[in-house]
């Protein structure tokens, strides 16, 4: 794999980080869900949802071009 493939998986998945860390972050107990209103459940769910796709397309298939054969 050539330098710039791999700073280009590894920008990728430092994004994926930060987005997680914007949405996640503040989540720190049972309570803190109570807390939110059902608009911003309804935007963390589609959040997660859409995080677990992007992040196992990374991970099995971009990954894979850095650990694989």
């Amino acid at each position: 794999m050539n330098k710039t493939d791999y700073e280009l998986i590894i920008n990728s998945l430092q994004k994926h980080v930060n987005d997680c860390h914007i949405h996640l972050d503040s989540i720190t107990s049972t309570d803190s869900l109570l807390k939110m209103t059902g608009e911003e459940l309804i935007k963390l769910m589609e959040f997660a949802k859409t995080e677990v796709f992007s992040m196992t397309k990374i991970l099995m298939v971009d990954l894979y071009h850095i650990i694989g054969p």
